[in-house]
């Protein structure tokens, strides 16, 4: 079975896959647990923290043109706090 995905990120060591659902409306519970099922079937050594973004961030990122910061952060936080979402807006200025 080959799994279809958006695209990967490498940076620093954290590999990351990508997923991207452009809806009006906030994404289903579905739609994040399909991506853990994914996540699941990565080697041990995967990292399997999802992060969630919303477009507000995202465009935000596009205007500074740089997201490497704020993956960092995004991802630290999580780590830390055990929680998916993190303006990113809160820390990156």
């Amino acid at each position: 079975m080959v799994e279809q995905v958006d695209g990967a990120v490498h940076l620093h060591g954290l590999s990351c896959i990508v997923e991207c659902k452009d809806t009006g409306e906030p994404t289903r519970i579905e739609a994040i647990a399909k991506l853990r099922n994914q996540l699941l079937r990565r080697p041990a050594g995967a990292s399997q923290t999802i992060l969630l973004w919303d477009g507000d961030e995202i465009a935000y990122l596009l205007a500074r043109g740089d997201f490497a910061p704020a993956l960092l952060e995004k991802y630290r936080r999580s780590v830390e706090t055990g929680l998916p979402i993190f303006d990113i807006r809160q820390e990156v200025a």
